[in-house]
């Protein structure tokens, strides 16, 4: 199962993910919203099996990486958590591609050829 923990990063990446929440935290106060990981480590398998969804399996197309920097410890996935505790994909996502880019992170948004909004790496 697929990784939420901050610890499952490489130093250099966890490190680079604490400034990205915290910036992205206190960016998203007055919108009522806070940042929820939703992966951070993902085993070979677990990535084998997401890219033949959508190929090989029955679902939509999540990826288009055979070989993920999960998978190497360097990337994470995040939610938008609501006030009530609800977790939503709906928000600002262009201003956590800024927060990114400004902290030398890159962001899956600013892909040209798959949109990955929620991804985030070193």
């Amino acid at each position: 199962m697929a990784s939420r923990k901050l610890d499952d990063l490489t130093p250099k990446a966890k490190a680079k993910c604490e400034a990205f929440l915290a910036a992205a935290n206190l960016a998203l106060a007055p919108k009522k919203l806070t940042l929820l990981i939703t992966c951070t480590y993902r085993s070979p398998k677990e990535q084998n099996t997401l890219y033949a969804q959508g190929r090989t399996k029955p679902g939509k197309v999540v990826t288009n990486a055979k070989h993920s920097v999960h998978t190497d410890r360097k990337a994470w996935d995040v939610a938008f958590n609501t006030a009530k505790g609800e977790v939503t994909w709906e928000g600002p996502w262009e201003t956590l591609g800024a927060i990114a880019r400004k902290l030398g992170i890159y962001w899956g948004g600013d892909w040209k050829s798959f949109h990955d909004r929620p991804h985030f790496q070193i």
